[in-house]
């Protein structure tokens, strides 16, 4: 407790106890969420993260998963699906900027043209 620069009195002792509790309690939580980070960001947490803001991604861990899935859902219904995935998948702001300033390129010959837009609720719902 020295080495920590803890207080060693009776105080001390009793918060240091509290706080191996808590670990231990925490413990199984941190490894789960961890599992479940690496799965959805192919990255583990910092093992340094306090509690608080793991806690707070746990709690949105159900919105994230289902905003990715309506996200999958809409590339899958892009016309030019290969091209999105690809882009999507480099994880690069550039990638899926530059796939989008295409897509409305292409929407805008259609519109000029006074043509329905083909695929349109996909891409007006995927650059939302």
């Amino acid at each position: 407790m020295t080495a920590m620069e803890l207080i060693t009195d009776d105080e001390g002792v009793r918060a240091f106890d509290n706080a191996i509790d808590l670990e231990i309690g925490l413990r199984p939580l941190r490894l789960k969420l961890a599992d479940y980070v690496m799965a959805l960001f192919n990255r583990a947490p910092d093992p340094n993260l306090p509690p608080g803001p793991l806690a707070a991604l746990a709690g949105n861990l159900h919105s994230i998963v289902t905003r990715v899935h309506n996200f999958v859902s809409l590339i899958d219904e892009c016309p030019q699906k290969a091209e999105l995935d690809q882009a999507a998948m480099t994880g690069a702001m550039k990638d899926l900027d530059t796939f989008f300033d295409r897509a409305d390129r292409s929407l805008q010959r259609p519109r000029r043209a006074g043509g329905k837009l083909p695929g349109s609720r996909a891409a007006k719902t995927i650059s939302r």
